[in-house]
């Protein structure tokens, strides 16, 4: 989970945090990838060792969008507020099997394979990328 004391302060941060932290677990994956036959994507692995994992408690934009006032309201507007969502659709919504057309982190999420995972998790980037891109937040 962020630090309250980490989340970011701005949209742009969130997704230049994001795209940080996509980053650094496809680096972590590529050495888990082939290391174990058959082994399956584990998120909780992944957070043991390096602190984060592709859930949304470990995503920076998600902590941004998500932002509670200290009565624990919402202010940020959850996900109908998140340019990916604006975007690319929700994470937790696919209807249509090609990562590129629709948000790829239910397919990253589903995975079966680090290999799997990694294609996917590629996509996930460039679409958070795409963000900086077009000028979407």
């Amino acid at each position: 989970m962020i630090d309250k004391s980490k989340i970011p302060v701005c949209i742009e941060a969130a997704i230049d945090q994001s795209i940080k932290h996509w980053q650094r677990m496809i680096e972590w994956a590529k050495e888990r990838d082939g290391k174990i036959e058959d082994e399956h994507p584990d998120s909780f692995l992944m957070a043991v060792e390096i602190g984060e994992n592709w859930q949304g408690d470990t995503c920076p934009l998600c902590a941004f969008i998500f932002r509670r006032d200290p009565h624990g309201k919402c202010v940020a507007g959850g996900c109908d507020n998140c340019p990916l969502a604006q975007k690319q659709g929700y994470c937790s919504q696919q209807t249509d099997m090609s990562p590129r057309k629709n948000n790829a982190w239910l397919l990253v999420s589903h995975a079966h394979t680090w290999g799997g995972w990694l294609a996917y998790a590629a996509v996930m980037l460039e679409q958070l990328q795409s963000l900086k891109a077009s000028g979407s937040q």
